[in-house]
């Protein structure tokens, strides 16, 4: 085929040539090194050629007029606006960016965001369902299988269960735990225990296809019937009906916490335990996770219009974590106004605090130094489990009962919702210093003992009549009779006959008596 045919028989129809003809032709480019000649040849093409295709030599011979109104030469360089505006050749002056991370040290960093809490609840949870599926295996037999039943051995390791295993073992589980003590756990924690255990796959197996409680997922439709019914049938034995709650410290309490001096700004003991009910009964702090990692930074002292106050900045809580969930969540923010004519003022209290720390950054609760004028602490920070028992301590040490209570560091925040609940105040206001964000908060909120002897006082059965209002209101009614006998001059012959009392001398112990005597033989005596 000629070498001109390139572009194949549908283009030489196209421009009317005779297919046969055009291959009779010899071809214009004997050597394929022509089609490799240097840019600067030129390649002629005969006349005779031009003329088969019926174009005009003239008309050949002009320029292209594509190519006079194209530039196709290569453009010049323009910068990249980026380059402009970010010079990569030198380093910045400061450290602007931290060095470069591993994959391990993102993967801690991740770890990091679950609460330590959360944690040691999922492992918990997991370490039940470890400890039921190994005693489970062990007593299993063959004879135990019915018809239908789709799985023998209990998986121990969940990173390869299927949806279908976990649906059919769930159901088995939630029915079959116990607590060490034998007993049934309450309906609570066992929905507790199926949220650690889906928290284990999710977070330390990575299965985010695993989701036992939403209601969508048919794959999980048997346990969660199981599950429901398994928290009825716990609730209808009364399995978990009490409900353990902190319960708040009254005002009477807190009298006596000052009164015996647990509470004080003259030793740094009474400070170290008055900062820490009040950081919990002003500012809603939580039982521990908040008082934990609190910082002195976070107290700062002011003056506006209305005196001086007292400004806590909160961080990091259970309801309040900063992260895409929370991301339109505010951290509390809490201005305490001081009273000034109140000796016991805790914008005081805290200025005292606050002067009494070694320095002004840092861990809030410093260990109190004793026998120090002013008071003073140390730089050792408090421990954990000494912060645990504060609340207890500072209550057994002023003598505070604590018999048939409930008294535990979260009482200082339930007395904050108790007492101002009492006072009136909406729940909106309560929930900006508990830092609660949704109706929780109502649990809280405690009525007092004297509320709840009102209640009941006004819920009570009638009394009935007393004996005594009933003879005195008898006695009554037959005195005025009495006087209406002997005021009348007339008497009907039916009438009754009045006897009326002697004179009694101021001297005389002998009774008055008044007889009334009716005709049908009814008589009636009374002393006086």
């Amino acid at each position: 085929m000629s070498s001109f045919n390139m572009f194949g028989d549908e283009f030489l129809e196209y421009v009317g040539i005779d297919v046969n003809e055009f291959s009779t032709q010899p071809d214009p480019f004997p050597n394929d090194d022509v089609l490799k000649a240097e840019p600067a040849e030129v390649i002629t093409v005969s006349d005779d050629l031009l003329e088969q295709l019926g174009i005009a030599s003239e008309v050949f011979s002009q320029p292209d007029p594509f190519l006079l109104e194209t530039n196709l030469s290569t453009p010049p360089a323009q910068p990249d606006p980026f380059l402009l505006e970010t010079n990569l050749s030198t380093p910045p002056a400061s450290d602007r960016f931290v060095p470069p991370m591993t994959t391990s040290a993102i993967e801690e960093k991740m770890k990091g965001r679950i609460p330590e809490a959360t944690k040691r609840t999922t492992k918990w949870g997991k370490d039940v369902w470890d400890l039921w599926a190994r005693t489970q295996n062990s007593l299993r037999t063959f004879e135990s299988l019915e018809t239908g039943d789709r799985f023998f051995i209990i998986p121990v390791d969940l990173s390869s269960t299927s949806a279908e295993e976990m649906d059919f073992w769930l159901a088995r589980f939630v029915f079959e735990i116990r607590r060490k003590d034998g007993k049934p756990y309450p309906p609570r924690t066992l929905y507790n225990i199926v949220a650690a255990i889906m928290r284990h796959l999710r977070e330390d197996l990575s299965r985010h296809d695993m989701n036992f409680l939403d209601k969508a997922d048919i794959r999980f439709a048997q346990f969660r019937k199981a599950l429901d019914a398994r928290m009825k049938e716990l609730t209808a034995q009364g399995v978990g009906t009490v409900k353990r709650q902190a319960d708040p410290l009254t005002t009477v309490d807190e009298e006596t916490l000052w009164a015996t001096g647990t509470v004080s700004t003259k030793t740094a003991t009474g400070l170290s335990y008055g900062v820490f009910f009040y950081n919990c009964k002003i500012f809603g702090l939580r039982g521990m996770d908040e008082h934990r990692h609190l910082q002195a930074e976070q107290f700062t002292l002011g003056l506006d219009q209305n005196g001086r106050y007292l400004q806590y900045t909160g961080r990091v809580s259970k309801n309040v974590q900063g992260g895409l969930n929370h991301r339109q969540v505010d951290v509390k923010n809490i201005r305490q106004y001081a009273e000034d004519a109140n000796p016991r003022c805790v914008v005081n209290l805290f200025a005292t605090y606050l002067n009494s720390l070694p320095e002004k950054q840092g861990s809030f609760y410093r260990r109190p130094l004793a026998n120090t004028c002013p008071p003073r602490c140390s730089l050792q920070v408090v421990g954990v489990n000494k912060l645990k028992t504060y609340m207890k301590t500072m209550c057994a040490s002023a003598g505070i009962p604590m018999e048939g209570r409930n008294i535990t560091n979260h009482s200082g925040k339930v007395t904050c919702a108790t007492q101002m609940f009492a006072a009136g105040f909406d729940e909106q206001t309560i929930m900006a210093r508990t830092g609660h964000r949704s109706s929780a908060v109502r649990a809280y909120k405690r009525p007092s003992d004297a509320l709840l002897k009102n209640v009941s006082n006004t819920l009570q059965p009638p009394k009935p009549p007393s004996p005594t209002k009933n003879k005195v209101k008898i006695l009554k009614t037959t005195a005025a009779m009495a006087a209406t006998a002997t005021t009348t001059t007339t008497t009907p012959p039916n009438a009754a006959t009045v006897t009326s009392p002697a004179a009694k001398t101021p001297t005389s112990n002998v009774p008055s008596r008044l007889s009334i005597e009716h005709p049908n033989g009814l008589k009636i005596t009374m002393d006086f």
